[in-house]
């Protein structure tokens, strides 16, 4: 029988998503800084870009909920259970995305089953006459 064991990693944006369906929301609004308010020049990048994600992962929060969510997988995969966690920003472009990103690489080292899904660049990359753009 086949191992159908999956981790859903989700990033979404509190203002323009619905908040999904999870085992773990995590909101770091609050507790991260939004990187285009820090640089106007990083508006138009998002947590896919090593430099957003360096800014990102440089606060000490951000390595803790990462650490935190790659702990709470590793919980459910000795219970052989699937799971999905979500982690939300403001606009689901920076923060969110950056910590996504780091988790999937952590849990992709560890032959974790990941699925990851960016909601908010999804629907920006999917909307008519935008042709990608952010």
């Amino acid at each position: 029988m086949k191992n159908t064991v999956s981790y859903q990693l989700l990033s979404f944006s509190y203002l323009h998503n619905q908040v999904p369906d999870a085992d773990l929301i995590i909101n770091v609004r609050k507790t991260l800084h939004d990187p285009s308010a820090l640089n106007a020049e990083l508006a138009g990048l998002d947590g896919r870009d090593p430099r957003i994600q360096e800014i990102v992962m440089s606060h000490p929060t951000a390595e803790v909920v990462a650490d935190m969510v790659v702990r709470y997988v590793d919980t459910m995969s000795f219970q052989d259970q699937s799971c999905t966690v979500a982690i939300g920003c403001s606009h689901g472009r920076h923060r969110s995305v950056a910590l996504i990103e780091r988790i999937a690489t952590v849990l992709n080292t560890y032959n974790y089953p990941v699925v990851q899904r960016h909601l908010r660049l999804e629907l920006l990359e999917n909307q008519p006459g935008r042709g990608g753009e952010q």
